[in-house]
């Protein structure tokens, strides 16, 4: 099985990078697979939610690969709606511990990995119509070079997406296609611009909220 999934992990690669192998050419492959030099560095580019599962699955010691029966619940096969809900449910977490300091690591790892998230600040990545939504001043602002202020911008102005004037909401539907649902545009408007958000943050819940009910529920397959 575990070398089942080795194989799978090959195919990933395969069909989200259009015909490449992670371990290179026919000549040297077989010597890259022995030695474990595997290049993920295209897809991780591509796809950071494809990067992790392919990783994962590739993984030299096959006791450490994910099972089988994971595999449906890992973020590359999300859809919108759960992707979403998971930076919202996320960003709510973040702020629980930071009011009550019950957990300073998990707020540690976050910022920790931001640069891959954002380079300096991340409202500059964002046009005109949704920074206007944003007060970085008073009881609710939000600091410009903090991913956790990111994700509590994202969780609050979703949470009040019925206020939206119509130049933001206009600005999220010009992500998808017409017709599309909001969710969808406004999941599509913040993956575009940080591509690595929705990963970092699955990787830091992954490790520091195993166990927790409401980590658990999103282990749990879509239909």
């Amino acid at each position: 099985m575990a070398g089942d999934l080795f194989s799978l992990g090959c195919i990933f690669y395969y069909c989200v990078t259009g015909g490449r192998h992670p371990f290179g050419g026919i000549l040297e492959r077989d010597m890259n697979i022995w030695s474990n030099q595997v290049n993920l560095s295209f897809v991780k580019e591509l796809i950071p939610e494809a990067h992790d599962l392919i990783s994962h699955l590739l993984n030299p010691i096959p006791q450490w690969r994910p099972m089988a029966s994971e595999l449906c619940s890992h973020p590359f096969f999300w859809k919108s709606s759960k992707r979403l809900n998971f930076l919202c449910v996320f960003s709510d977490t973040l702020q629980e511990n930071l009011r009550e300091n019950s957990n300073p690591d998990l707020l540690m790892a976050l910022e920790s990995n931001k640069s891959s998230i954002f380079e300096w600040d991340w409202p500059s990545r964002l046009e005109f119509e949704f920074r206007v939504l944003i007060s970085f001043g008073g009881q609710r602002s939000y600091s410009p070079y903090h991913a956790r202020d990111l994700l509590k911008a994202i969780r609050d102005k979703w949470d009040k997406r019925q206020e939206l004037p119509e130049p933001a909401e206009g600005l999220f539907r010009s992500e998808c296609p017409v017709g599309a649902p909001l969710d969808e545009c406004y999941d599509t408007y913040f993956a575009r611009r940080f591509p690595n958000l929705l990963i970092e943050a699955y990787q830091v819940a992954r490790y520091f909220c195993r166990g927790d009910p409401w980590f658990e529920a999103f282990k749990e397959c879509e239909d």
